[in-house]
């Protein structure tokens, strides 16, 4: 049986959020969720994304914009844990993973 494809949360009025904030959709079928469920913490990567990493799309952890152009995400991938950040490119969500030391 197929695995049911993954839908964005939908907020709930609450003090960090005035309700119902959209998730933003992108082209190539991926999203990304509201930054209020990133709060009140912000540090938490409580929000999330679905990705595409070419060859299937994945659910990134992702966290509060640490510049005007990345967020802070990680993935779990056949167990291993992926630290990095996602961009906009060409209308569509892309993963980036972070150099290893």
């Amino acid at each position: 049986m197929p695995r049911e494809t993954p839908k964005p949360r939908t907020t709930k009025i609450s003090l960090y959020s005035p309700g119902n904030e959209p998730a933003q959709l992108f082209q190539d079928g991926s999203w990304l969720e509201a930054e209020c469920f990133a709060y009140p913490e912000g540090e938490h990567f409580s929000r999330r994304a679905y990705v595409n990493f070419g060859d299937q799309f994945r659910v990134v952890e992702c966290g509060v914009p640490d510049t005007y152009f990345s967020i802070p995400a990680r993935v779990r991938i056949k167990g291993a844990r992926l630290k990095g950040f996602i961009t906009v490119s060409d209308g569509k969500l892309v993963f980036h993973e972070e150099e290893k030391k």
